[in-house]
Order: C-alpha cells, then sequence, then structure tokens
C-alpha cells in the first residue's frame, strides 16, 4: 500500500493518473452541475415562507460544506507536512487552501443576499457567521504568512502551523447554532437526520458532488502546474 502511495507522489505518475481522470471528473462535474441546476431552479416549487429566495441555499449550502471539508483538508496535509517534510503535502494543502477560499468567500456572499430578504441585514455579528467570516481570515491568513517570508522553509512551517490552530473553528462552526441563541437557523442535514424535503435535498446533493468534481479538478490542474513551473525553475536555475 505504501509503495502504491509513494509511487504517487512521483511526479511523472501523478500527471499520468491525473491527465487520465481530468476529463472524466470534469463531464461528470459538469452532468451534476447542470442537473441540480435544472432540478433546483425549475423543478422545484418555491417555498411557503420564503418564496423564490430560498433556491440560493443550493450554492449556500454546498458551499459551506466545501470550505470546512477543504479546510479540514489543509489542516490534516499541514500536520503531514510538518511530520514528514515532503514539499508535496505541503502543496496539496496550499491548493486546497487556494480552492477553499473560494468557497468560503462563496459562502458569505450567497449568506448576505439570502439573510436581506429573511432578517432585513446584509449582515449579523451571529455567532454562525462570524466564525465563517474567521474561517475565511483563516484562509487569508495562510496565504499572507506563505508570502510574506522569503525564506521558503520558514513560510511552509508558520502557515502549516495556522492551518492546524484554526482547525478549532470547524467545530465552533459546526455547533454554534447549537451552543448559541442565533439567528442563523440550525442544520437541516447531519449524520443522523436529513430535515429537508427531497425535492430540496436531491438537488442540493446533486450539486455538492458537482463541486466536489470541480475541486478535484482545479486541484490536479494547480498540482500539475505547479509541478511543471518547478520543472522549469530547475531547468533554468540549476
Amino acid at each position: 500500500m505504501m509503495n502504491y502511495f509513494s509511487d504517487f507522489l512521483k511526479p511523472k505518475v501523478y500527471i499520468y493518473i491525473s491527465n487520465k481522470l481530468l476529463a472524466l471528473i470534469l463531464m461528470g462535474s459538469l452532468i451534476l452541475g447542470v442537473s441540480s441546476f435544472y432540478l433546483g431552479i425549475y423543478a422545484t416549487p418555491p417555498d411557503f415562507q420564503q418564496g423564490e429566495n430560498y433556491r440560493i441555499i443550493y450554492i449556500h449550502v454546498t458551499g459551506a460544506w466545501l470550505s470546512l471539508a477543504l479546510y479540514s483538508l489543509v489542516a490534516l496535509f499541514s500536520l503531514i507536512y510538518l511530520i514528514n517534510k515532503h514539499v508535496l503535502f505541503y502543496l496539496i494543502a496550499k491548493v486546497n487552501a487556494l480552492i477553499g477560499i473560494q468557497f468560503s468567500l462563496i459562502t458569505l456572499v450567497t449568506g448576505s443576499l439570502w439573510g436581506r430578504p429573511t432578517w432585513g441585514s446584509f449582515w449579523v455579528w451571529d455567532a454562525r457567521l462570524t466564525s465563517v467570516l474567521i474561517l475565511f481570515f483563516l484562509y487569508l491568513g495562510y496565504f499572507v504568512i506563505d508570502s510574506a517570508h522569503e525564506i521558503r522553509i520558514k513560510a511552509m512551517n508558520y502557515s502549516s502551523i495556522l492551518a492546524i490552530l484554526g482547525f478549532i473553528n470547524i467545530p465552533i462552526i459546526r455547533y454554534s447554532v447549537n451552543w448559541w441563541n442565533t439567528l442563523h437557523q440550525s442544520s437541516s442535514v447531519t449524520q443522523t437526520y436529513i430535515t429537508l424535503d427531497l425535492c430540496i435535498f436531491v438537488p442540493i446533493l446533486l450539486c455538492f458532488i458537482g463541486l466536489v468534481g470541480y475541486s478535484i479538478s482545479i486541484f490536479f490542474l494547480e498540482i500539475r502546474k505547479n509541478i511543471i513551473l518547478h520543472r522549469i525553475e530547475m531547468y533554468y536555475f540549476t
């Protein structure tokens, strides 16, 4: 098992595998994205309380799930990097952070757009909203530290430490609606129950899987780009 994993860490093997999977994953995510768009916009009726405004949850909820999941991966691979010191683990963490910060921003923006007609304000200092904003700043801080130090080893070490320490915010986001009295509604999907109607849950699930496919595609492309840039740098500057 470890032999297969160590082989995957080889740039040539990685590029070969990603070339084989990339088109398939992109096609699958496109099909799922179009399907969820059709079901979410045209096939489901308006909500009896929120009207058409509720449809923003398809991108808001899935974006929130992915921003949390990707940060968890950033923290995990940062820890592995600090233990193993293999640069590829840091690169994996950094690419996940690059994708995750996009979804955290999408979560904040769509949440604000949903909050204006629902709460009467684009922003309130609610426990859930504030903790998600902190998540965005943790992502941002990761990249600030990564680019702040000229010595790459220090930059990678410090940003990895921040990612690991920042992981404490993930359970705070997850359980904030249970721990504090907040305006934000409680989670509709957990490990034990789903309160959403199937006509709403199915498009959300399809959108989530489609965005996972999109994230994997971006991940493959970013890792491959960094490998190629590293090879160019090694060729011209050594």
